[in-house]
């Protein structure tokens, strides 16, 4: 939601003031000769406060690499595309007639464009279009459209936008609607969506009508975002009643089928990313909240909004930066707070979210004049710092390129691109292309405030109206709130402020003699556009404040600070100069105080000189330093020496394992140089060694010298020759024998096993026993080696009766003892302990000043203790807050206590001071009306007074009297505190001549020329001629077209109301350019000037065309007719008109000049 702001230029000495430069910012610009008149503006479009608007602003990259800007609504009923060079030099220009009247959305798919529009369709008519998608190929060709027609559809795109994307051969819309007429007789709004088969351009879904959230309906949606993740639709909705939150909806269905509706069965998704509390203190459609982004990272879905401080709505109005990260399954949510501006302070405003890559993300938002910016991460989380750039937003999304993020903010004919480096924050260019009219201007005067500009290229002339006279209100004294017209003081010192304020909504221009005087901020939080001068030196200063365009009407303001001519005491030296820094010295005035700085050049540097001479390796030099900072200097270089070898020396000799050295010595400088001596060789002594039964035979070569060896002329080893073998260890039952082989050549012996003999067993039968199973036992007799087999089991024991050999107890176990009667083994049994028979020692409580026990118990039967009772300490006093006892008011002390919560015992008493009134000197003060009509009746407006956030009540709190309220001029309404308020504050209201009751004239029936069609009016009040500008504005609308056009009159300055008048613009009046003679008829041909929807031809035997004749023509292309069936050898008359059908009513224009022919027999 844009507010237009007065454009206030400080001038100096008759020169604009530029904006400071910021650091890292570079600007350049061109400037187009071409008079194309553009309209609207971006800045800031992207921001709004309770519901979005369509995207009209988009940037891309060509395939070139040059870029495309395409703009809505810059020239109306086309789309405008322009091209630039990858430097951002206008390239060429493309106007594109619009599909249906509303733009929606514009997409470029890489391979084709794509545009949606719409219509509005207030009669429900459900033949009627209402969206439109139409596909373009990349030189804006027009290939194929689809639509959808009714769609429960009055106004699309209604309080919402609309977003495109594609993935596939499938083309997905998001948007919104204003749907047909409810059961309770209201128009209702919602989301829509749309899938499109991009190939064949057919819709292949869409769901226009009402549901709930799990079929991805929104109700109240007041933007949309939509993207896709594989093969399903993630959508985002900033809803307003169901549900009322940001919520995420992810389809489950698979929109590639070319369908995307859910079933019953595979309902939606949803999660709501910030949940918006209701909103009492105003209209139910504001949450507080705007979103500007919506994307997919690799791990979350990425939501970028702007809100108030959503747990206080109703009174929270500074809004800060917000990044969610919710998972894909929807299953966690997370917000992250970016900024943390103070409540009371500007703004964020809506951010703009730039996908990088799929782990990371640029978040961008402005505020004030800045734009501030940091990287995301793919959690939505901070990643480095936050950095902040002079510059503005728009709703133009950033596009990617070569590492920056560039996007473009337009105002009419200026364009200005910014071009943000991505790895590094603090690089942002600019580039300004300024387009349009080269105007030369005509400035206003006194008595005529008409502005005219005309272009030197094309001769467009372009007019409008300033004011003839210039009202400046002042205030010199800050501590009141009222302003004067009458500057009351022009003497100040250095550090005071006065504001000044101009009332009308004019853009004005103020110039200051010497603007180093003085410093001129905006004051903030203010509904009215004040400005504070604050004097900084001392001097005379001359103001002058105009109407722009009209500087002949300048009031004129001298002011003087401090002194006129200053009388400077003797400098004093601040700053002490040296040889490295300059120094600095102060006067100061005798009179005022004003001080002026002046500076002390360097000392001179105080050098010795030192000859150093040439080396072999080092030049010579003179060198000069500074004995007092060391600063130093050479000049005078000799080249060096360079080095004398002497003969080289042995210093090692080489052998046949290392190299040698020898070394050169410098004759003058003693520097060594060594180098290198080569090994000398081996000398080898051969000796053959035979081959053995497992060696190889070889011949050996050794150095004699070193030992260095190496082997050659090899032979393979013979092999062993064994002979008999003969038994060393005899075999048993129990262990292996061996046996021993000997090679007949080299005595090698190898040893064989010889196997176990077998055992030999005697066998024994052992009966069983109680415990022991019986067996049959196999043993050796030779190694005594056994085994056992047929094994019978063990009997097991019989036991007789228990007998107890001790006494169980509360706390130990007792025994038992049982005999088996078969072989006297015994077996001890426990007895389990009989526990303690607990009894209970009650407790009782403490109190807040004595001790009390815990309960416990003991055992009745060994009195053991089974739970010891503990001492519970006494809890003392529990304090109350105050209690107030006796309320004090005015004059009147009060009481209060505060007492124990448990026993109520009182602790402690005070007074509490008595009330002091409190002042309403302070109070905010709102007026029921603050501009009222001169009617001859007192005027006296009702108040509404708050002192602190606390509404006063009228006759308790205070009292109200009026002045000056019977008459035009500026009301008092004065507030006198009563009852428990003291002090008063006053307030001003306007009284101004009723306009309404002016009498205006000069309004009439105009001709069609195409261009806006003006009046001279005349605008009487009481027989006063009124002056326009002054006492009036005139404004015009629907003044260009056929039709009926209106003129609003409105009251200025002294006047207040309005006058609405409306005057009719008929078709321009036609010519006939050739009339020719036929048999009995004749052939008219005219010349078609303006629009028109048809044409009629009149003719008559008498210049008066009395009983004339008609001849319609519906075609409006049509601009010749034969007119047949007359009577030969006759004059006729003849004449043209056209005519205009608006709305179901014709408009005709004038007759053109008669003309008259003969007919032919």
């Amino acid at each position: 939601m844009n507010v237009k702001k007065r454009m206030l230029s400080i001038v100096l000495s008759g020169a604009m003031a530029v904006s400071t430069a910021v650091s890292a910012r570079s600007f350049s610009a061109f400037a187009v000769a071409q008079c194309v008149a553009y309209s609207g503006s971006n800045v800031n479009d992207q921001d709004y406060v309770q519901w979005s608007d369509t995207v009209k602003s988009y940037l891309t990259v060509c395939d070139n690499g040059n870029y495309m800007r395409v703009q809505s609504g810059a020239i109306e009923g086309k789309l405008l595309v322009e091209y630039y060079s990858s430097d951002f030099e206008p390239l060429s220009t493309k106007l594109i007639d619009n599909e249906l009247p509303i733009f929606g959305a514009f997409y470029d798919s890489g391979n084709n464009y794509y545009v949606l529009s719409g219509q509005e369709n207030p009669k429900q008519n459900d033949s009627l279009e209402v969206f439109r998608i139409t596909k373009y190929d990349k030189n804006w060709n027009k290939i194929k459209s689809c639509g959808l027609y009714g769609a429960n559809t009055t106004v699309p795109f209604d309080a919402g936008s609309a977003r495109m994307t594609h993935s596939g051969d499938h083309l997905l819309v998001r948007t919104c609607h204003e749907m047909y007429k409810s059961s309770d007789g209201n128009n209702h709004q919602a989301n829509v969506t749309i899938e499109v088969d991009m190939p064949s351009m057919t819709i292949t879904d869409s769901y226009t009508g009402v549901m709930n959230v799990d079929y991805g309906y929104v109700s109240h949606s007041f933007n949309q975002f939509i993207k896709t993740d594989g093969n399903h639709i993630v959508a985002l909705d900033h809803g307003d009643a169901h549900p009322r939150s940001a919520v995420l909806v992810k389809y489950n269905s698979d929109f590639t089928t070319g369908k995307f509706f859910p079933s019953y069965f595979e309902q939606v998704s949803n999660i709501d990313v910030v949940t918006y509390p209701e909103y009492t203190a105003g209209h139910y459609n504001y949450t507080g909240a705007a979103i500007g982004g919506f994307d997919v990272s690799s791990s979350s879905y990425i939501v970028a909004q702007s809100t108030v401080d959503l747990d206080y709505i109703n009174t929270s109005e500074t809004r800060n930066v917000y990044v969610s990260a919710v998972s894909k399954d929807l299953s966690t949510n997370k917000l992250n707070k970016i900024t943390s501006y103070a409540e009371g302070t500007a703004s964020a405003s809506v951010p703009q979210l730039v996908k990088i890559n799929n782990n990371s993300f640029l978040l961008l938002w402005a505020r004030d004049t800045k734009v501030s910016c940091v990287k995301l991460n793919a959690d939505g989380t901070v990643n480095g710092s936050i950095h902040t750039f002079e510059g503005s937003l728009s709703d133009c999304q950033p596009v990617i390129k070569n590492g920056r993020a560039v996007w473009y903010v337009y105002d009419k004919n200026n364009v200005t691109f910014n071009s943000l480096n991505l790895s590094n924050l603090d690089d942002i260019k600019t580039v300004d292309v300024k387009t349009g009219h080269d105007y030369e201007t005509k400035y206003a005067s006194k008595t005529d405030g008409t502005v005219t500009q005309t272009c030197k290229s094309c001769g467009y002339v372009n007019k409008f109206t300033v004011p003839t006279s210039t009202t400046v209100y002042w205030r010199t004294d800050l501590s009141n709130t009222s302003f004067s017209s009458v500057l009351s003081k022009t003497q100040f010192s250095v550090g005071d402020s006065i504001d000044f304020w101009l009332y009308d909504d004019t853009d004005y221009t103020v110039e200051f003699s010497d603007r180093s005087m003085v410093s001129v901020n905006k004051l903030e939080n203010y509904a009215n556009d004040i400005r504070r001068i604050t004097f900084k030196n001392g001097g005379s200063l001359t103001v002058k404040i105009y109407p722009t365009y009209n500087p002949s009407v300048a009031k004129t303001y001298k002011f003087t600070c401090g002194c006129t001519s200053h009388t400077y005491g003797s400098a004093v030296i601040t700053k002490q100069p040296t040889c490295t820094s300059e120094g600095t010295k102060t006067k100061t005035c005798t009179q005022c105080g004003a001080t002026v700085t002046e500076t002390i050049a360097k000392l001179s540097h105080s050098y010795t000189t030192t000859v150093v001479a040439p080396t072999c390796t080092t030049n010579g030099y003179t060198l000069h330093k500074c004995s007092v900072c060391g600063t130093s200097y050479k000049d005078s270089t000799t080249k060096a020496t360079g080095h004398s070898y002497g003969n080289s020396v042995v210093t090692k000799q080489p052998t046949c394992t290392a190299e040698g050295t020898k070394t050169k010595t410098c004759t003058k400088c003693n520097a060594t140089v060594t180098e290198t001596i080569p090994k000398t060789s081996h000398k080898y002594v051969d000796t053959v060694i035979a081959p053995t039964c497992t060696t190889d035979g070889y011949t050996l070569h050794k150095c004699s010298v070193c030992g260095t060896s190496y082997k050659d002329s090899t032979t393979k080893a013979t092999g062993h020759s064994y002979g008999n073998s003969v038994v060393t260890k005899q075999p048993t039952c129990t262990s292996v024998g061996t046996a021993i082989k000997t090679c007949t050549k080299c005595n090698a012996t190898v040893t064989e096993t010889i196997p176990k003999t077998s055992h030999k067993y005697t066998d024994t039968v052992v009966a069983p026993t109680c415990t022991a199973d019986g067996y049959t036992l196999h043993k050796c007799s030779v190694c005594g080696t056994s085994y056992k087999d047929s094994i019978t089991k063990a009997t097991g024991h019989s036991y007789g009766n228990s007998v107890v050999t001790k006494q169980p107890t509360c706390t130990s176990e007792g025994t038992a003892i049982k005999t088996c009667t078969k072989c006297n083994a015994t077996v001890t049994e426990k007895l389990p302990a009989k526990g303690h028979t607990a009894v209970t020692d009650k407790g009782y409580p403490a109190t807040c000043t004595t001790a009390g026990k815990t309960d416990g118990s003991h055992c009745s039967v060994c009195n053991t203790v089974i739970k010891a009772q503990t001492v519970i300490n006494a809890t003392g006093h529990k304090s109350s807050g105050w209690i107030v006892d006796k309320a004090a008011s005015i004059g009147v002390k009060g009481s209060k206590h505060k007492e124990c919560t448990v026993c109520k015992k009182v602790l402690e008493t005070a007074e509490i001071p008595a009330l002091a009134k409190t002042s309403i000197s302070k109070a905010s003060v709102t007026l029921s009306t603050s501009t009222y009509a001169y009617d001859g009746k007192a005027k006296t407006p009702s108040v509404n007074v708050k002192v602190n956030g606390k509404t006063l009540k009228k006759d308790t709190d205070y009292t109200v009297s009026y002045s000056n309220n019977t008459k035009v001029g500026t009301a008092k309404v004065t507030i006198t505190g009563k009852g428990n308020y003291t002090g008063s504050v006053s307030k001003t209201y306007s009284i101004k001549n009723n306009f309404k009751k002016a009498t205006v004239s000069g309004i009439s029936t105009k001709a069609f020329t195409g261009k806006n069609i003006t009046h001279s009016i005349t605008v009487k009040y009481n027989g006063k001629t009124l002056k326009n500008g002054t006492d009036y504005t005139v404004s015009y609308s629907n003044n260009k077209s056929i039709g009926t056009a209106t003129v609003k009159i409105a009251g200025k300055g002294s006047y207040t109301g309005t006058i609405t008048k409306t005057f009719k613009i008929n078709p321009a009046k036609q010519e006939i350019q050739k009339l020719t003679a036929k048999s009995k008829a004749f052939f008219v041909d005219w010349a078609q000037k303006g629009s028109a929807t048809g044409y009629e031809i009149q003719y008559a035997t008498n210049s008066k065309f009395t009983s004339a004749k008609k001849v319609t023509i519906t075609n409006k292309k049509t601009d010749t007719k034969t007119v047949s069936k007359l009577s030969g050898k006759k004059k006729y008359y003849v004449r043209v008109r056209s005519y205009t059908t608006v709305k179901g009513t014709k408009y005709y224009g004038a007759w053109s000049a008669s003309k008259s022919v003969t007919t032919k027999k």
